[in-house]
């Protein structure tokens, strides 16, 4: 199946700071835009001077998927248009969530931390959470039961592509991950924000196909993930080192959070 020549023709901006051309896809869709030449962060819409909000300290990390790569994934075709370098405020450890614009307009995410990578999208549902004493909170749904698995803030180490939002107001969000293998569900709430979303587990895999990838290419995961499955090929005893996996994070989670 042809992964390109899918999408509409793109268009082109300078940044601001550096003069460099910026490359933009989703052209009536997004506003903020982050420059790979000098990291400035920077709004521009309606024809209106751009405005430049910050500078990003730190250089870009590996960028596996550029800016404009094409390929099929959740059943539809798909464009890289922006990617962040993201850590847990107050922790050291980074991840990288590419957003990829579909062939329909939306925009869904793809994250990877470790090796290990999750499609995440918007979900109109909402959910409540219940409190199991202390630090400890579920969320049932019609498919089973959820575990908090971590609760924190975000920071934003560097992006770039582009954004119809602006990134940098992410930082005010609490997020809270609720895991049930290969699932997991998000909450991103503050004040005057509540939004859920839906995470699923992809393989290294299966990310190298969808975009028409080495495999080798991709990096090498590292331990075992947040949401990741049983191994088919070890159905018994993976399922059994998946699942003591998933609670001794769980319960590590939980430690520190008493503590």
């Amino acid at each position: 199946m042809a992964t390109s020549g899918q999408f509409a023709s793109s268009d082109i901006l300078n940044c601001p700071s550096c003069q460099n051309s910026i490359t933009y896809y989703d052209v009536s869709g997004s506003s903020y835009y982050g420059c790979p030449t000098c990291h400035t962060f920077f709004k521009y819409e309606n024809e209106e001077p751009p405005e430049i909000l910050t500078t990003f300290s730190e250089g870009v990390a590996a960028v596996i998927l550029p800016m404009g790569t094409e390929g099929y994934l959740n059943n539809q075709f798909v464009r890289v248009v922006g990617f962040m370098h993201k850590k847990e405020a107050g922790a050291s450890y980074k991840w990288s969530e590419y957003m990829l614009l579909q062939k329909d307009g939306s925009t869904i995410q793809l994250s990877e931390y470790n090796g290990h990578w999750m499609v995440i999208e918007p979900t109109a549902k909402t959910y409540s959470h219940y409190h199991a004493g202390g630090k400890t909170y579920t969320i049932n749904t019609d498919k089973g039961q959820y575990w908090l698995y971590n609760r924190y803030r975000a920071e934003i180490v560097n992006a770039i592509g582009e954004f119809d939002w602006n990134i940098l107001e992410d930082a005010s969000l609490t997020i809270s991950e609720y895991i049930q293998p290969p699932y997991m569900l998000v909450s991103e709430q503050n004040e005057n924000q509540s939004d859920w979303y839906k995470a699923r587990h992809i393989s290294r895999k299966d990310v190298a196909n969808a975009f028409g990838m080495n495999e080798n290419s991709l990096p090498h995961p590292i331990g075992v993930g947040a949401i990741e499955p049983a191994d088919p090929a070890d159905r018994g005893a993976s399922c059994w080192r998946s699942r003591l996996c998933w609670w001794w994070q769980c319960l590590c989670f939980r430690l520190l959070s008493v503590s």
